[in-house]
């Protein structure tokens, strides 16, 4: 038998609010726990992007998809794709009429979005067949300085206040990026440095006593 699934409660908070085309993160984990219902093969998800920081109760943080790494992640297409139905989960829709009007999956390839490299990941949780993790929190960071949107830069200093990121950690990452990502990133760290209330906003949340995650190699 699978499993039982396990909700860190501790770690979700509610959003702001949700509609039919967002969802804050308890609505993301109740979605994604019931596609681990329905998994016949063992699946591992990697998440990256927003889902990270609304895991670790990132206030007022809606999505209405779920980026997935691809080449970490363990799926097999066709049960996930079942499962993705059953569950009432779009499964990585594609092209501008695809539909949207609820949750999805969206797998994501290196080439527009970059991660870099890294030797362990954090532990989220499991349902079922389903096993979800992510990267550490300074690769996310690093895929979000390639960008550098004012929401990016929001995500960034609370997944830094959250989980002590230090600057040292983030170039580490950044340093395993492809070299035209890697040097947008680290043109945006010159710049996340400057931003002096940002960083002061770093320092003083991360004072705070805050629980660490459990790494995990990776298989």
């Amino acid at each position: 038998m699978p499993a039982a699934a396990t909700i860190q409660d501790s770690d979700v908070r509610v959003g702001a609010r949700a509609d039919t085309h967002t969802s804050d993160w308890r609505a993301v984990q109740a979605a994604l726990m019931r596609v681990g219902e329905h998994l016949q093969k063992p699946t591992r998800l990697v998440l990256i992007g927003s889902s990270v920081g609304m895991w670790y109760g990132q206030a007022g943080r809606m999505t209405e998809d779920v980026d997935v790494w691809s080449p970490k992640s363990k799926v097999d297409l066709a049960d996930i794709v079942q499962a993705c139905e059953k569950a009432g989960v779009h499964f990585d829709p594609k092209g501008y009429d695809a539909p949207r009007d609820r949750l999805y999956l969206q797998m994501v390839t290196p080439g527009v979005v970059h991660v870099g490299k890294w030797k362990s990941e954090e532990s989220m949780f499991r349902s079922g067949n389903l096993e979800v993790v992510h990267p550490p929190a300074e690769n996310v960071i690093a895929s979000k300085l390639v960008r550098a949107e004012p929401y990016d830069l929001d995500d960034i200093v609370y997944l830094m206040s959250r989980l002590d990121v230090s600057m040292v950690q983030v170039r580490n990452a950044v340093s395993t990026l492809a070299d035209s990502a890697r040097e947008r990133a680290e043109d945006n760290i010159v710049f996340l440095e400057l931003r002096r209330d940002i960083l002061a906003d770093v320092n003083k949340l991360s004072d705070r006593e805050q629980p660490k995650p459990a790494r995990r190699a990776c298989p």
